[in-house]
């Protein structure tokens, strides 16, 4: 998954930092301008959480306004805001 969205820009991965509850991944795919191409979320605290694509987010570009960030739930708001604090 990660190397075929590797080829459509650059990879941010944010994920929470939960360590007893269910994790949430956030794989995220920017082109030069910092608009977000492509968005996937894995949820779970197995092995067997399968990626579902992240539509709210994809056209955007970060930070993401309010109304966007409300509609998700607070796991995915934190794993968003950890792949953009890091380089």
């Amino acid at each position: 998954m990660i190397q075929s969205m590797a080829k459509k820009g650059k990879i941010k991965i944010g994920r929470t930092k939960s360590r007893w509850k269910a994790r949430t991944i956030v794989v995220l795919v920017e082109d030069e301008d910092g608009t977000i191409m492509d968005a996937k979320v894995l949820n779970g605290i197995t092995v067997f959480a399968r990626p579902k694509t992240l539509a709210v987010v994809i056209g955007c570009t970060y930070p993401f306004n309010r109304q966007t960030m409300n509609g998700l739930s607070n796991g995915i708001q934190e794993a968003l805001n950890v792949a953009f604090q890091t380089e």
